[in-house]
């Protein structure tokens, strides 16, 4: 038997970034917002005897254990009896681009599990492989995140849009991410203050009617475009298109761009394609 499961991907429409905890995490109230992917897994069993799972990947590379490795021993953690699999994850989106593109690998082996009954995991419990698998697996276009990204508020009715993810030739390494945001803020005396859910929903009602938002409150701004005066630029053009909003995905390093479903959107993306610093360009339409 062989399955096919499409991987979603996630951007923020606010994000905010509260105290480091405790437990060594900081505190984030979001806005994601869930947008179609062009990666797939590809999930077969397995019909031999004392074979171990495999799991590989065709297309762009990663660095370390897949995410699809540790979910897949989540779910038997927590009791999914499963034969051994052989899973193939299709990869387009670049590592360390902020749209949660190894999640969203991992949500789906998530949700495929939940949907043919194997197992059925709680965000709690799926918030251990990172911030956004929890929504990813969830299936909701639209959450107001808390906490880690586990505490879940799902917000309807969707937003009809069309747009483009960029992806500059640099990475974003999360941790480092967080530290430059808090060494920033020391130095600066930048304010911890929360999104609150009204801020995300003034930003949901003006994208459902079409309003111009501009850029995004996400708290990883000033951190990228100190390090890469390109964002500044990023911000232009997509006001020069005409967008209704822009903003960085989560931590960086990716960015969009939202357009009216109606707008045409060609001189737009000739436009990114050409610029030196952009490594990828994925369109949407959702």
């Amino acid at each position: 038997m062989e399955w096919i499961e499409p991987c979603p991907l996630k951007v923020n429409l606010c994000l905010g970034v509260g105290h480091l905890q405790a437990d060594g995490y900081h505190e984030v109230e979001t806005l994601f917002w869930r947008l179609p992917s062009p990666e797939i897994l590809t999930i077969r069993e397995i019909n031999v005897n004392n074979v171990r799972d495999r799991i590989f990947r065709s297309g762009d590379p990663f660095a370390g254990e897949h995410l699809v490795r540790r979910a897949l021993d989540l779910l038997r953690r927590h009791g999914a009896v499963l034969p051994p699999l052989e899973i193939g994850c299709s990869k387009v989106v670049p590592a360390g681009g902020g749209v949660g593109g190894g999640s969203g690998n991992a949500a789906a082996l998530i949700r495929w599990a939940r949907r043919y009954g194997f197992a059925s995991l709680l965000p709690e419990e799926t918030g251990e492989l990172g911030s956004d698998v929890p929504f990813l697996a969830d299936g909701a276009p639209l959450a107001w995140g808390g906490g880690r990204g586990e505490r879940l508020l799902p917000l309807s009715p969707g937003v009809q849009a069309k747009g483009f993810l960029v992806f500059p030739r640099w990475v974003s390494c999360t941790a480092e991410a967080y530290g430059r945001l808090d060494a920033l803020r020391e130095a600066c005396g930048l304010s911890q203050e929360l999104p609150d859910r009204e801020e995300g929903e003034r930003i949901l009602s003006d994208l459902r009617e079409r309003r111009v938002v501009g850029l995004l409150p996400n708290d990883f701004v000033s951190v990228s475009e100190s390090l890469h005066g390109e964002y500044r630029e990023a911000w232009a053009l997509a006001e020069w298109a005409g967008a209704l909003a822009w903003g960085l995905c989560g931590s960086g390093s990716g960015w969009f761009v939202v357009l009216d479903p109606r707008a045409d959107a060609t001189s737009l993306g000739q436009v990114l394609g050409r610029l030196s610093w952009v490594r990828r360009l994925v369109a949407w339409e959702g």
